[in-house]
Formats: structure tokens, sequence, C-alpha cells
């Protein structure tokens, strides 16, 4: 890379600008699945998760549901990370 081609990706990035060859960051959307005794605590299980994997992992919604046992319920927590 020439000092004239150095000099200009370093201004453009000061500028705020995105150099060409830059790969913008795109979010993924993850899936984590939680249990507990009460859909609360199903949701904290699957919030847990979702910390452990990244901390910059935000909720995007949560949906509920009997985890098949009498007493368990299933939180199914969708997240951008």
């Amino acid at each position: 890379m020439t000092t004239a081609a150095v000099l200009g990706l370093i201004v453009t990035t000061i500028a705020g600008a995105t150099p060409a060859n830059a790969s913008p960051a795109t979010a993924t959307t993850e899936t984590f699945i939680g249990y507990g005794y009460l859909p609360e605590n199903a949701h904290q299980d699957a919030l847990a998760q979702m910390h452990a994997y990244s901390p910059s992992c935000y909720e995007v919604s949560t949906t509920y549901s009997p985890a098949g046992s009498m007493h368990y319920w299933k939180a199914t927590l969708t997240a951008e990370c």
C-alpha cells in the first residue's frame, strides 16, 4: 500500500466514513431456550444464556410455553447479537 493510500485511509477513517474495502458489521439473530418452574424463571435462564453468549446481545422477543412437564415452563428468547 502506498503512502498516499494509507493517508487516504486515515483521513477517511477520521472523517467517519467507511473505507471502500471495509465490510459492515451485521447483527445476527440468535435463539436461547430457558426452563423454569415459573415463566419468569425460564426467562431468567434464557437471559443468562444470552448474556453468557455475548454481552452485546439484546432481547427482541420471548415466548412462553409449557415444557411438557406438569410444573415447568419453556422460554424461547430471540435476540440480536
